[in-house]
């Protein structure tokens, strides 16, 4: 029976949870893969339960409506139809295989009936494989969808949050697939859903006029629409979906992956989707019913489809055409050589290390859905993902007490750490006034039981032990406690990782080695900044902002002053006692690394680390006898042999955006004196700051 819906809205009902509601969009380009569609979710019913079924009709022929009802008739299926019209999306973007009837999708919540509050909409190229009724129960939590990762992109950035992202992105189609995420302020590590299989809140979308939104989205982005309604629906809906199993939403690119080890998401329910799909979605644009099409589950397609109106149909050889052969050629060289291209750019990109497919993560987190899918793992996706990678840095530091200016700036440095999470983990050491309660305010750990000298100041060889004690990172970083550091410090170092074995084969021309491979020393200069307030670092325009004005009126320090170093858990087992905050101890911690045939590595290049301009009248003899003539630093150039001025503050390689490459000097004499006049304008500092 198919109906116009107007007229039998009565027949509606969303509370009925054993009858699911069905919204469908075709036209006469994907009827016989929606007759495909609607009869196998028909077969798949459980007993005395009947499917309602709403097609939006974007051009459907009354020959093609007499095949479907031929091919439901004898189905516990209603079938009833809307034809919204399609100009309110005619200016949309469409491709050869994508028309404007795909949009008529984010209409639902305008032209659906005020009895209907939630539906289960479903692409028109599926085969159902069980019962829809399943997610028909589900509980939406308020939220706008329930939704399946999509397998080929699944998160708004993939660098930022896929753990198996080495194995993984050569056979992604796209690792951002909302390009200007950081412009909308999405969140980079949520996930991306696929369209094709949602239950949507309809009585949500209807308050909140959401097609409005959906709309405006498109018109606005139209220059970083990708997939068409599917960027939209991200976009508006973003924080407010819940994820399904991936079961229910294979989607073709699951072939793609050579194996579960390769996978973006759990391994577990990713062998479930791909061996027991409970939805097959034919995504792509080269579809089962087009000749020579190679998907594994193509024969399933057409033994459904022999059940229909259209039994026996198949496609026809195109006749010869130099033109489609030749496209056909150009189409298989330029797939193998982006499969190529993503292998190395993957290598490049900064990305999370590689874990066992036991470490990856599942899309199951709310027990409502774990009390239907019994069988699925229940961690949560992304703190799972976090808690794998959270051991990967642990950056410390000794602050300065917490008062006056210092306040501000290791405030400011402290929220901008913590945007560094989980990647990296804080530690604050000490027991300077406030160093314990603004650790417990920023939720960081704190260890105060270091070592002081004499004076006491406390000892940099102390912080270096307890810290070493405490981690369980592979890498340890010290960072200056009032320095800002943004998610560029991140992806160099995890491209230092992934390369150190290029850095020591590059190294062994110059030196021989007697470290390990994954050994190395990363440096970093400060860029300064006139910054006496608090930013709020939760909020991208703020960040932007001080990014923007730090690049056009910041001044970068010169190579002597080294603001933070990144090195393998270990590599300093024994170390002088050092008074932090004087001179000399940061030149010897570089040329020792230099002494032990470490590779040294500034990313001064590619890292943007904001050091706020301040007095030193907080210290008696102010900068001067800080560094040069005063008791501790004069300790400390006494505990390190020597100054150390110029090996202490010249590296062997210099990391940029692109590669990482030998020093552009042929010795350390010649890079320190290139940077001389900014080392000249630190010295007349000296006298001139207190």
């Amino acid at each position: 029976m198919i109906q116009k819906l107007q007229d039998t809205t009565n027949a509606f009902s969303s509370a009925a949870l054993t009858e699911p509601i069905v919204l469908c969009a075709a036209d006469d380009r994907y009827v016989r893969p929606l007759a495909v569609t609607l009869h196998s979710a028909a077969q798949k019913l459980g007993a005395n339960c009947q499917l309602k079924v709403i097609v939006l009709d974007g051009g459907i022929s009354a020959e093609n409506w007499v095949g479907l009802k031929e091919t439901l008739a004898e189905l516990p299926i209603r079938i009833f139809t809307i034809r919204p019209g399609l100009e309110a999306v005619r200016d949309l973007g469409i491709s050869h295989h994508i028309t404007h009837t795909a949009y008529l999708r984010l209409l639902a919540g305008r032209v659906l009936p005020e009895s209907i509050d939630r539906v289960i909409y479903l692409d028109s190229d599926l085969l159902i494989c069980d019962d829809l009724s399943q997610l028909w129960q589900l509980p939406l939590d308020g939220k706008f969808a329930l939704a399946v990762p999509d397998i080929a992109c699944p998160f708004v950035d993939t660098r930022h949050a896929d753990c198996n992202l080495r194995r993984s992105g050569a056979y992604l189609s796209s690792l951002s697939p909302i390009r200007n995420w950081q412009k909308l302020g999405l969140d980079a590590s949520a996930f991306y859903f696929n369209s094709g299989v949602m239950v949507l809140n309809i009585n949500r979308m209807r308050k909140e006029k959401i097609e409005e939104k959906l709309l405006s989205c498109l018109r606005e982005n139209s220059k970083h629409v990708w997939c068409w309604d599917q960027y939209a629906l991200n976009v508006v809906f973003a924080g407010q979906w819940n994820p399904l199993p991936l079961r229910w939403n294979q989607g073709t690119h699951f072939y793609d992956f050579p194996d579960e080890t390769h996978s973006p998401l759990n391994a577990h329910e990713f062998l479930e989707a791909r061996d027991h799909p409970a939805i097959i979605h034919f995504t792509t644009e080269w579809k089962p019913w087009d000749y020579g099409n190679q998907h594994p589950l193509r024969e399933r397609f057409f033994q459904q489809l022999d059940q229909t109106a259209w039994s026996g149909w198949r496609p026809e050889k195109p006749a010869f055409n130099v033109k489609r052969v030749w496209q056909d050629f150009a189409t298989g060289v330029v797939t193998h050589c982006v499969t190529g291209f993503r292998r190395i750019a993957v290598g490049l990109t900064p990305g999370l290390s590689h874990r066992p497919a036991a470490d990856l993560v599942s899309v199951m987190d709310r027990t409502a859905r774990t009390r239907l899918f019994a069988n699925q793992p229940g961690k949560r996706q992304l703190e799972a993902c976090r808690d794998a990678s959270k051991a990967q840095l642990t950056l410390f530091t000794i602050p300065k007490p917490f008062v006056g200016q210092a306040n501000i700036f290791q405030r400011n440095a402290l929220a901008s750490w913590k945007q560094l999470e989980p990647f990296v983990e804080i530690v604050l050491i000490g027991d300077e006034p406030g160093t314990a309660e603004v650790a417990e305010e920023f939720a960081v750990q704190h260890l105060s039981n270091v070592r002081k000298n004499e004076l006491d100041t406390p000892l940099v060889s102390s912080a270096f032990t307890l810290v070493q004690e405490y981690s369980k990172a592979p890498f340890l970083a010290w960072c200056n406690a009032d320095v800002i550091l943004f998610e560029d410090f991140v992806r160099a170092i995890e491209r230092l990782i992934d390369c150190s074995e290029t850095v020591k084969t590059i190294q062994k021309s110059l030196t021989t080695m007697g470290t390990g491979s994954r050994d190395f020393l990363a440096i970093g200069q400060r860029t300064e900044v006139r910054l006496n307030q608090l930013v709020d670092f939760d909020s991208p325009d703020a960040v932007e902002n001080l990014k923007r004005e730090s690049r056009s009126s910041g001044r970068l320090g010169p190579i002597v002053c080294k603001e933070f170093f990144v090195f393998p858990k270990g590599l300093y087992s024994q170390i002088p006692d050092f008074a932090v905050g004087r001179g000399n101890w940061d030149n010897w911690i570089v040329h020792q690394a230099k002494e032990m045939g470490v590779p040294v590595v500034s990313v001064s290049e590619c890292v943007l680390a904001l050091h706020p301009r301040h007095d030193y009248s907080h210290l008696v003899g102010g900068r001067l006898n800080c560094y040069v003539n005063g008791v501790e630093a004069r300790q400390n150039q006494k505990l390190a042999h020597g100054r150390h001025l110029i090996s202490g503050s010249t590296c062997d390689f210099r990391l940029n955006a692109n590669s990482i490459r030998p020093s552009r000097m042929r010795s350390v004499h010649g890079e320190f004196w290139s940077d001389f006049p900014t080392f000249t304008r630190l010295l007349l500092n000296f006298v001139g700051m207190r």
